[in-house]
C-alpha cells in the first residue's frame, strides 16, 4: 500500500484528533521517506530566507544544474499532511482565516506547536509540495513538474545574510546568484507581458519589550528573489491545476482602463507613482475560475506559498496533494461553501490589523507632539470630514490624517508637498488633526 495514501486515510479516521495526537503522531512523516509518489530532495542544497524573528518558516529554494537544465525549485511547508480535513484544528485555522499580524505579537493562524514541527527548519528533513522549473537562458519555462517532496535546509537565512550571500557570491555559494539573477529574467518576461512592479520601500511599526520602534524594509535582492520565486510557483501550480481539472481558489485582477484625472507632481518618487497606479486598478478576486492576474502579468495565478499563515493556500495544497495521491478532494460545491464561510473571517481579520495599525501610528504620531512632517498628498478619503492620504517621507508610510481648514489650502495637486504639524489629539477616539504649515 501506498505510504503517503495510508497517512492521509490514517488521518481521516476522526476529525476530532487534538493536537497532542497530531504531535505524538509526527513520526508518520518519516514514513514518507521511500515512497513512490515523494520525491526525495534531501540531497539538494537548500535555503529558507525569512525575517530574523519569523517563526512561520513555510517556504525553501534550490537550484539545480542538471544535464544543463537550469532548475529552480520552491518548496512549500506541507502542514496538511499531518492536519486531517476538517479536524478541529483545520476548522479553527479556518475560523481564524489568516494569521494576525500585529505590532507587538502575532496570533498565529495554527497553533505554535503544530508551526514548530512543520516549519522547514535548518538540518531537519521535512514534508513539502515542491515545484520544480526548468528555465532557458532567458528565463522562458521549458517544462515543470509538481511533486511531494522531502527536503533538507542547509541554511535558515535571514534577508541581509542572503543579500551578503548574493553580493559577494564566494566560491562554494553560487546557487543564491544564480537564482537571483534567472529571477530577474523572470521579472522582466512578466513585465514585457505588462505586469507592474510597485517596488519601494515600506515602513512599518512594531513593539518589542513594550518599546515602539520603526522597522523600514528595503526592497533588497533577496527580497525580490524570494518574491519572484513564489509567484512562479503560484504561476505553476495554477497551471497545473488548470492542465489536471483540480477546483482551487485561483487569484485573478482583471484589465482596467480606470485613470487618475488630476495633475500629477513629484512623480519621481516611488510612493507617489505606485500611489497613482494603485488607483488605476481593479481590485484582485478569489474565485474558482482561473483568469488573467492582470498587475503580475500572468495568465492565470494562485496563491500557495503560505499555508502556515493563510487558509486558503492550506486549500489549494489540500486539492493538489490528494490529486497527487490520487485521494478524493473537495468538489466544487465544497470550495464554494468554504470560500464563502471564509470570507467574512478574512474580512474581520484584516480589519483588526488594520485598526492595530492605525492605533500603532497614532501612539507614534502623538509621542511627537511639535515634530513638523514632511508628506506629500496622495488623494482625498472623504472631503465631508477633511480626510486625506498623506505619504510620509521620513517613515515610508501612507497614512490617513484629518488636515484642518484644508479648504483654504491649494492641495489639488497629487504628489504636492505639505509640511504639517499636530494641532489636536483626542485621546478618546485615538484621532490626530493636522494643520498644514505654511
Amino acid at each position: 500500500m501506498n505510504k503517503t495514501k495510508s497517512i492521509a486515510t490514517n488521518h481521516r479516521v476522526s476529525n476530532h484528533i487534538s493536537e497532542k495526537q497530531i504531535i505524538d503522531h509526527h513520526d508518520s512523516i518519516k514514513d514518507l521517506i521511500g515512497s513512490n509518489s515523494v520525491l526525495d530532495l534531501t540531497h539538494l542544497k537548500t535555503y529558507t530566507i525569512d525575517d530574523q524573528n519569523s517563526y512561520e518558516i513555510d517556504d525553501a529554494i534550490s537550484y539545480e544544474l542538471n544535464e544543463s537544465k537550469r532548475i529552480v525549485w520552491v518548496h512549500i511547508s506541507d502542514p496538511t499532511t499531518i492536519i486531517p480535513k476538517d479536524s478541529e484544528i483545520d476548522l479553527n485555522a479556518r475560523k481564524k482565516a489568516l494569521s494576525h499580524y500585529l505590532a507587538h505579537k502575532v496570533i498565529y493562524m495554527l497553533p505554535k506547536s503544530i508551526i514548530e514541527l512543520i516549519s522547514l527548519k535548518q538540518g531537519k528533513v521535512s514534508p513539502t509540495l515542491s515545484v520544480g522549473v526548468s528555465l532557458d537562458a532567458k528565463g522562458n519555462i521549458l517544462s515543470y513538474v509538481v511533486t511531494r517532496a522531502l527536503i533538507n535546509p542547509n541554511y535558515n537565512l535571514t534577508y541581509e545574510e542572503a543579500d551578503e550571500l548574493i553580493d559577494y557570491s564566494p566560491h562554494q555559494e553560487k546557487d543564491l546568484l544564480i537564482l537571483s539573477n534567472l529571477m530577474d529574467k523572470r521579472r522582466n518576461i512578466r513585465r514585457d507581458n505588462g505586469a507592474i512592479l510597485l517596488e519601494q520601500p515600506e515602513g512599518r511599526f512594531k513593539v518589542r519589550d513594550d518599546i515602539q520602534y520603526l522597522h523600514i524594509i528595503e526592497q533588497t535582492l533577496s527580497r525580490k528573489l524570494v518574491s519572484e520565486c513564489m509567484i512562479l510557483l503560484g504561476y505553476v501550480i495554477a497551471l497545473y491545476a488548470k492542465r489536471n481539472n483540480i477546483a482551487i481558489p485561483y487569484r485573478s485582477q482583471g484589465f482596467t482602463t480606470k485613470s487618475v484625472n488630476q495633475p500629477i507632481v513629484n512623480q519621481s518618487i516611488p510612493a507617489i507613482r505606485n500611489s497613482v497606479i494603485k488607483q488605476g486598478l481593479t481590485r484582485a478576486t478569489t474565485s474558482l475560475q482561473a483568469n488573467e492576474h492582470y498587475s503580475l502579468g500572468l495568465k492565470m495565478y494562485v496563491q500557495a506559498t503560505s499555508p502556515l499563515r493563510r487558509y486558503t493556500d492550506m486549500l489549494v495544497h489540500r486539492q493538489i496533494l490528494s490529486s497527487l495521491d490520487n485521494n478524493k478532494f473537495y468538489s466544487v460545491e465544497d470550495l464554494k461553501r468554504i470560500l464563502c464561510d471564509l470570507e467574512p473571517c478574512q474580512k474581520q481579520a484584516i480589519e483588526i490589523m488594520r485598526e492595530n495599525k492605525a492605533l500603532n501610528e497614532f501612539k507614534w504620531l502623538s509621542s511627537c507632539i511639535q515634530k513638523k512632517w514632511v508628506t506629500y498628498f496622495l488623494r482625498y478619503l472623504n472631503r465631508k470630514n477633511s480626510t486625506v492620504l498623506l505619504y510620509f517621507e521620513e517613515l515610508e508610510m501612507d497614512i490617513s490624517c484629518i488636515i484642518r481648514d484644508i479648504d483654504s489650502n491649494d492641495i489639488s495637486q497629487i504628489g504636492k508637498q505639505l509640511i504639517i504639524e499636530i494641532c489636536n489629539v483626542d485621546e478618546i477616539n485615538d484621532l490626530l488633526e493636522f494643520r498644514i504649515n505654511s
